[in-house]
């Protein structure tokens, strides 16, 4: 059976918005608008990632409180997130229709959101991995300290990964680098990559150079994101823009089974 991967962003690419303002920022009693500013100043101040930057506030906004940020935490903020039409269906329609052409699709969200609460989301059990920033937890079950970071150009990485189904085990450094023949990794034909803006440039870009397809979706109830994706695609960032309705018969449903198509020629 040959393998085809479906690697996507998560916020505003699957979700409807990004996932943090569905429980999260109420659950914390937090403005989202002053949390962002405050995060972005912040690290401008100490020259640190903007993503490094919210993990570590999240633990001291917690704190400061008494909660524990726990993993249950996290995902009880996933469990009401919304989701584009058509996506909770999507993922087993698209897999039989794969399946009926001889191949069996994985999926992958690659997000530089919040790892838990992407798991807390009804959608979470349609991915074999999902890549997205997390915390090591104490005893306690308490997050101290980052276990993995995903900011906008390391995502790329994990392409790499999925390439050469290095996909558990991100300690290793070594066989990630190693030279292997191209009958051993997946072809970059068989590789589509789902995002949503300039945050997944580099994601995006990497696929279609190499002879895969991304995909740009956008809300098109947000004319500013239609704009966006337009010069995306005009910028040769991705190989189609379309909006983000991934139910049957839509103009990206029609776009992506065509291409499966095309790889039986």
């Amino acid at each position: 059976m040959r393998k085809l991967a479906f690697m996507y962003d998560f916020d505003e690419t699957l979700c409807n918005g990004e996932a943090q303002y569905f429980d999260l920022f109420n659950m914390l009693n937090l403005d989202s608008d002053t949390f962002w500013a405050e995060n972005l100043d912040n690290c401008m101040l100490t020259n640190t990632d903007v993503v490094l930057g919210f993990l570590y506030k999240f633990m001291i906004i917690t704190k400061r409180n008494n909660i524990k940020l726990t993993a249950n935490f996290l995902r009880e903020a996933g469990k009401n997130i919304e989701f584009f039409k058509g996506v909770e269906e999507w993922f087993d329609r698209i897999n039989k229709y794969a399946l009926d052409r001889g191949f069996e699709i994985e999926h992958y969200i690659i997000s530089c959101g919040m790892k838990n609460i992407i798991q807390g989301s009804k959608i979470a059990d349609k991915f074999r991995c999902i890549f997205a920033n997390d915390y090591i937890y104490d005893n306690e079950g308490v997050a101290y300290w980052p276990s993995q970071v995903v900011n906008y150009t390391t995502k790329t990485q994990y392409i790499f990964r999925v390439k050469k189904n290095l996909v558990d085990n991100l300690t290793d450094t070594k066989r990630i680098n190693d030279k292997v023949s191209e009958g051993e990794i997946l072809p970059y034909a068989n590789m589509f990559y789902f995002g949503d803006g300039d945050t997944d440039i580099p994601c995006m870009k990497v696929v279609k150079d190499k002879g895969g397809k991304s995909v740009c979706v956008y809300n098109p109830d947000i004319e500013k994101k239609r704009f966006g994706a337009m010069k995306i695609l005009a910028d040769g960032r991705v190989n189609a823009i379309a909006q983000a309705d991934f139910s049957e018969g839509s103009a990206l449903d029609l776009y992506i089974k065509q291409a499966i198509d095309d790889l039986l020629q």
